[in-house]
């Protein structure tokens, strides 16, 4: 009877083996659009209706607490932050609380050889009870797994401050995109009415012309020539619509406003755009010391340092002290509780020859570290020349602009005044204003190309218009971004370099 229990054990744990079987599930169309519907949810709830027009520092500012970039990187350092308080833990030592039930459905007992005459015992004796209990709180320390935790924990520091410049990175490009996503959509909102006027006006003069045709009321040729002048305005006209409205929607995405959602910009003065840096070489000196991508790389060479470290710890002799109270309820123990303490050494003797071969990987590793912040660092001296040029171009785009817009408006006036025929005339009196008015517009994308141009600038050095740790309430950060954007040129860092 006793030696079929193991049998029957065995058939027991293949029975819930196979009970436990699991079949893959995909996901329902109920649970799809469950996801949908949250997500939604938490896309655009969280923000506060638009209720006026938006200002450039309420773009702004909507940019760095709506984005869902910018979210992403605000979850990430706090997970970095929740890893690093976790890697603190590691270092406390092991507090273990233990309890323990056995029962068995006999006694063990057992007889035993006296060693120094070799006469064995004859009735077999039982120390321990067939049902007991145990119980064990237990104090443990291993020196060097604290020393491995406590380099762990320096390590994940520097993965924190690596996050934190992952987010800064993004605000400054959020920066940059607003600047230049948010002068387009205000060229957007000048010219669009202007835009669609010109259109139904060129579409009613190519629906007449069909008409002078089917009657015969002028020459073919004439007539065909004045129909491919009239295409040619709608398309460059349909174009630029298509571009306007293109940049009024990207800024809705920066600020991540639903699709859809109506709003318009507040059209004043524009911010003043700071002179063209002097000083090259230090803008350049101050993006080595400010962009994120090095600091990063910074921070990765002391992750790498320290791992040197933990590999030379980890070949150190393993020493384990514990100690703690424990408890048997074993009726047979003279003593049924007893205090215990224990202290371990080991060393694993093959760890040794591995020496070298770490030795040779750190110094390898050190060498591609340094190797890549070299090639980074003269990527960025490029990127802030190359930005400084860039400005330097759109100003003087910006000059040439303003000329063809002032000539342009002059020589439609003077079409307008010398109109003879009324097809030819009407025609080049259309294609006049249509220069006109693509001169305007190419004016107002020269000068958002203006404030792209500097914020590019600002993102190539690395300087922030803006800490991390933003205000959580758009108006506060909105009269925040008032006082300091004013302040953020590179002049101000050309002027006062010793304080950076």
């Amino acid at each position: 009877m006793q030696s079929s229990k193991p049998l029957v054990a065995v058939c027991v744990c293949i029975a819930m083996i196979a009970g436990c079987s699991i079949t893959p599930m995909p996901l329902s169309t109920a649970e799809i659009d469950q996801r949908i519907q949250l997500d939604r949810q938490a896309m655009f709830s969280t923000q506060p209706p638009v209720t006026a027009p938006i200002t450039f520092t309420e773009a702004l500012g909507r940019a760095y607490l709506f984005n869902l970039e910018n979210r992403l990187k605000a979850m990430e350092d706090a997970l970095a932050q929740g890893q690093l308080d976790l890697a603190y833990y590691d270092m406390l030592p092991r507090l273990t609380a233990l309890a323990g039930y056995s029962n068995r459905d006999n006694d063990g007992g057992g007889t035993a050889i006296n060693l120094r005459t070799g006469v064995s015992t004859t009735d077999p004796t039982v120390a321990e009870e067939r049902t007991h209990h145990t119980e064990q709180l237990a104090l443990s320390w291993n020196l060097l797994d604290f020393g491995l935790s406590y380099v762990r924990a320096k390590q994940q520091a520097n993965q924190l401050l690596i996050a934190k410049e992952h987010r800064r990175k993004t605000l400054q490009n959020i920066t940059q995109d607003v600047y230049s996503a948010y002068y387009r959509a205000l060229a957007t909102q000048r010219r669009t009415a202007d835009v669609e006027r010109l259109l139904g006006r060129a579409e009613k003069a190519l629906a007449d012309a069909h008409t002078i045709e089917e009657k015969g009321l002028a020459p073919p040729v004439q007539i065909l020539l004045y129909q491919r002048g009239l295409i040619e305005i709608l398309q460059q006209m349909r174009s630029r619509r298509n571009e306007l409205q293109s940049a009024y929607q990207e800024l809705a995405a920066l600020m991540n406003l639903k699709p859809g959602t109506q709003y318009s910009l507040a059209d004043g003065t524009p911010s003043v755009v700071p002179p063209l840096p002097e000083d090259v070489d230090h803008l350049s000196e101050v993006a080595l010391r400010y962009r994120s991508e090095l600091r990063e790389e910074d921070y990765r060479d002391k992750i790498s340092q320290l791992e040197a470290k933990r590999i030379l710890l980890s070949i150190l002799p393993s020493i384990q002290i514990e100690t703690g109270i424990h408890g048997d309820s074993n009726k047979y123990l003279y003593n049924n509780r007893w205090w215990e303490s224990q202290a371990n050494i080991s060393f694993n003797l093959f760890r040794v020859f591995s020496v070298p071969a770490s030795e040779r990987q750190m110094a390898v590793q050190s060498e591609v570290d340094r190797a890549r912040r070299m090639a980074m660092a003269m990527s960025i001296v490029t990127q802030v020349h190359l930005a400084v040029e860039r400005y330097r171009e759109t100003v003087t785009d910006l000059q040439l602009s303003k000329q063809l817009a002032s000539i342009d408006k002059r020589v439609n006036q003077q079409v307008a005044n010398g109109v003879q025929s009324q097809t030819e005339g009407e025609l080049e009196q259309i294609r006049a204003e249509a220069r006109s008015l693509l001169s305007n517009i190419q004016d107002d994308y020269a000068q958002a190309s203006l404030y792209g141009a500097y914020a590019r600038l600002m993102n190539s050095v690395g300087l922030d218009l803006i800490d991390a740790d933003v205000p959580d309430n758009l108006s506060a950060l909105t009269k925040l971004l008032d006082q300091r954007l004013p302040t953020w040129s590179v002049q101000n860092v050309e002027a006062t370099p010793s304080t950076l």
